[in-house]
């Protein structure tokens, strides 16, 4: 049974077992902060709530906004249901805001954009996407032939086209002018069509990398 019923699309689906068994942790943990990974774990913000701890929404991208960038792209009739979907979203956004002590953004734009929709008083902290550190990265000579470096989650569906777009679109392009061009694609959770690109000439998909410090090394 699931924990919400009535999610939006963009939700994860939580067992009534997984929110019981969280439940026990926090229980015996009492944790000052929790962080919750994003705004598809929705459904949890009430049960860490409940034991007084301070919760903070890692929203890692704003999913309504990214949406409605991508509803610009679509025909009449797919545009109209993916905004119906962007409303959903953009609510149990503005529900979150109303849960959770703080916000933390990747950028400063996501940060201003986010002020400019939640009226309370909510800190929202911009903590940025960085490298591994560079003491972790051997050093190397410049890579021959040129790899080009994708990682991300590649069930998350704007990964998913973007790393579409550089296999199919974009590294073709490179490879006409350096045919020794490669491009590696990393991450957790690949799609099918993720996988399948592997099949590409000049294309590698590692899927459930252990650690990124050799591929960035490489890259």
């Amino acid at each position: 049974k699931a924990l919400r019923s009535l999610r939006a699309r963009i939700e994860t689906r939580v067992t009534a077992e997984s929110a019981s068994r969280l439940n026990e942790i926090v229980t015996a943990l009492r944790p000052d902060l929790t962080m919750v990974s994003g705004i598809p774990l929705f459904g949890l913000l009430d049960t860490l709530a409940e034991h007084g701890g301070r919760v903070v929404l890692d929203m890692q991208n704003v999913e309504s906004a990214l949406q409605r960038q991508h509803a610009k792209s679509l025909g009449t009739i797919a545009k109209l249901r993916l905004e119906t979907e962007v409303l959903r979203t953009a609510w149990l956004e503005n529900r979150a805001a109303g849960k959770v002590a703080a916000i933390t953004a990747c950028s400063r734009l996501d940060r201003d954009h986010l002020v400019s929709r939640f009226r309370r008083r909510l800190p929202i902290h911009v903590l940025p996407n960085i490298l591994p550190h560079m003491d972790q990265m051997p050093l190397q000579k410049p890579v021959v032939p040129p790899v080009i470096l994708f990682i991300g989650h590649l069930g998350y569906r704007p990964n998913v086209d973007a790393a579409m777009r550089l296999a199919k679109n974009i590294l073709p392009l490179i490879a006409a002018h350096l045919p020794s061009a490669r491009l590696v694609i990393a991450g957790r959770f690949p799609r099918p069509e993720i996988k399948a690109l592997d099949k590409l000439p000049g294309v590698t998909v590692v899927v459930d990398p252990p650690g990124v410090a050799d591929l960035y090394a490489r890259a």
